[in-house]
């Protein structure tokens, strides 16, 4: 005669895998469902379908069967977004109480109680096992652990009433039919290229068919009214990143993410959930355990049920060939395939046609030089500069393309946009302006790290040193900018010595930037303002950002010129100017002056680099950010069964 189990969490990640195996074993067996699940593969295996909620004790005594062998109670809310804390009690806490108290009335034999490592309460660096005292309920925030801890006190209650139980207590569980934990959190970011995050700490990974099998041993071999751990391969983030990089052949990550920079953004991601009312991207309870050392001893379940450890590869492997199979990793899985959260409405993956394309293997994209991509279109070039400039239209992207000198961007017309980096490729080596305040540089790292993106003011100006470390890639302007972005690049070549000691009178200017190539100043002139006759010494030019402006280089009418928002002009080696505002509103402008200080007797040529760009991976992953850098991938967290 058959055994017959009753199952919740049926159509779960857990609940799925426990059914397929107790099938294989030839139980007979009931499965409660939610009226909105999809349950076409539980008539396949044969289960029979019972409609109703472990928070509806009624619907609980009409699914459940009489003298069931084995109760599986593995349906729980995981949420970790304190605004569900109320409807995670009732799910875990009073749900586990209708449970028990119907198992008792139906007469079940056993009650296997699937929990948590996370009853034990946030304990980093502790290692774990039975008999470690809980500190769910004084530990912070932590309502999840706080409600298994509280279920759990609650099923050894239910063992004194006269039910059998055992309460498992999983680690981290990765497997086939995992769509939403691991797979969102980790796989599919590095699949997708959008691994932005890796946390520092390190946890244990169970194998889903090991924990299945685990249950199913409870059932017989476990002592009632114990706890059960179950650990797995104790392998940090970075570790298990570095493993699904090799398994899908991405380049592997080189650092992990700082826990101040975690901590930034989990501040932001609740500040902004205070003000939109949505679910935080990372939450106080995600951020403990992406930066915690959490782990456990598992050996009273190798004796007693015979618990065993499957390699954190071969899991791996079957979560990935599963997900393959499936077709839940579709397309080509480049690193640059797809914009980041927030990039609205901008196609991907076309192919770069054309005389000039290049491919980059290792990259796995086809790009062009920066002189080719058709939105970047040249002002001017002489031995001094190149100047272009970028316009991308709502909703559309360039083509990947290669930057290999050293480029001053100004913001001309600002915006939304993502910088799609194929790979591991980082920015670094950048510069940027005097007049950004600190509160904006912390709200461009935690918008790239929320959403992807960078929302780039207009008239900023950053300076990137792309001579030595070069990169490809491609900007994705967002569709909800108002305008087309428009943005000025000024490339500073290698020159000749041009030495001149004539100090330039600055008085009345902002330095903005200074670095051994060049000089930035920005000119703020109101309503009918001049800057006055000034002589300029040095090799310069002049950008106009915002407003009309009449820039005289001589001493007669003849000599000036009208300029307005994205207007350049080359001044020379030497010049006199006298810059007057003729607009009604301010005028902002930058004067960019070269010093004759980079010259080939102090910094030597160098070769060209190689065509791939390298790994660059600066002190942190909160990357600087400008018109040539953004990239969020939520923090992972710990997964919950």
């Amino acid at each position: 005669m058959k055994r017959r189990a009753f199952v919740t969490g049926a159509t779960g990640f857990l609940g799925r895998n426990l059914i397929e195996q107790l099938v294989r074993e030839d139980w007979d067996i009931r499965a409660l469902c939610l009226p909105t699940d999809k349950t076409e593969w539980l008539n396949r295996l044969g289960a029979t379908i019972a409609i109703g909620n472990i928070t509806d004790r009624e619907s609980l005594v009409e699914a459940m069967p009489d003298s069931p062998d084995a109760v599986f109670h593995a349906a729980a809310n995981t949420s970790s977004w304190s605004a569900h804390d109320a409807q995670q009690y009732q799910d875990n806490v009073v749900g586990t109480e209708h449970m028990l108290d119907v198992a008792l009335q139906k007469k079940a034999k056993r009650f296997v109680y699937t929990s948590s490592i996370s009853s034990y309460g946030y304990q980093p660096g502790c290692r774990l096992d039975e008999g470690t005292p809980s500190n769910a309920m004084t530990c912070g925030h932590y309502n999840y652990g706080k409600t298994k801890y509280l279920a759990e006190q609650l099923v050894k209650a239910a063992l004194q009433r006269g039910l059998s139980t055992v309460i498992l207590n999983p680690a981290n569980i990765l497997g086939p039919y995992d769509v939403n934990n691991w797979t969102k959190q980790l796989i599919r970011p590095v699949f997708e290229g959008k691994m932005g995050i890796v946390p520092p700490g390190m946890a244990m990974w169970c194998y889903v068919k090991d924990a299945v099998d685990a249950h199913i041993a409870a059932v017989d071999r476990g002592a009632a009214g114990e706890n059960y751990l179950l650990g797995g391969d104790e392998v940090s983030f970075k570790g298990v990143i570095n493993e699904i990089e090799r398994q899908l052949g991405k380049p592997l990550s080189t650092r992990v993410t700082p826990k101040a920079v975690l901590w930034l953004a989990m501040t932001a991601s609740e500040l902004k959930s205070k003000v939109d009312g949505k679910e935080p991207s990372l939450t106080v309870e995600r951020y403990k355990r992406a930066v915690a050392h959490i782990s456990c001893n598992f050996d009273k379940a190798k004796r007693d049920l015979g618990f065993k450890v499957t390699p954190l590869r071969v899991t791996l492997e079957a979560t990935i060939r599963w997900l393959t199979d499936e077709h839940l990793l579709v397309g080509k899985g480049s690193a640059s395939e797809g914009p980041r959260r927030g990039v609205a409405a901008v196609q991907i993956n076309e192919p770069v046609q054309g005389a000039h394309a290049l491919t980059d293997a290792k990259l796995g994209v086809e790009y062009v030089e920066v002189n080719d991509e058709p939105n970047h279109v040249e002002r001017f070039k002489n031995d001094w500069v190149r100047v272009y400039m970028a316009t991308i239209a709502p909703g559309t992207k360039t083509l990947y393309h290669r930057h290999r000198e050293n480029t001053l961007y100004i913001a001309i017309e600002g915006g939304i946009h993502h910088n799609d980096l194929p790979g591991t490729q980082k920015q670094r080596s950048i510069g940027l302006p005097r007049s950004l305040r600190l509160t904006t540089k912390v709200v461009w790292l935690l918008r790239r790290l929320l959403f992807g993106t960078v929302d780039l003011p207009t008239s900023t100006m950053v300076m990137q040193y792309h001579r030595d470390f070069p990169i490809i890639h491609r900007i994705c302007a967002s569709a909800k900018n108002g305008h087309p972005m428009e943005l000025l690049g000024i490339e500073v070549f290698r020159h000749p010595a041009c030495r001149n000691d004539t100090p330039l009178d600055a008085s009345g200017f902002a330095l903005e930037y200074t670095d051994s190539e060049l000089t930035v100043y920005r000119i703020r002139l109101v309503a009918g303002g001049s800057t006055g006759h000034r002589r300029i010494p040095e090799p310069s030019l002049l950008v106009m950002t915002t407003g009309s402006g009449r820039l005289n280089t001589g001493n007669d009418h003849a000599s000036s010129l009208e300029l307005s928002a994205g207007g350049v002009r080359w001044l020379g080696e030497a010049a006199n100017i006298d810059l007057a505002n003729v607009g009604n509103d301010g005028l902002d402008a930058l004067l960019v002056t070269i010093p004759g200080r980079v010259v080939t007797d102090i910094l030597p040529v160098r070769e060209p680099l190689p065509l791939r760009a390298p790994i660059l991976t600066p002190a942190s992953e909160s990357e600087d950010v400008s018109v040539a850098a953004g990239g969020r991938a939520a923090a992972p967290t710990n997964g919950r069964p």
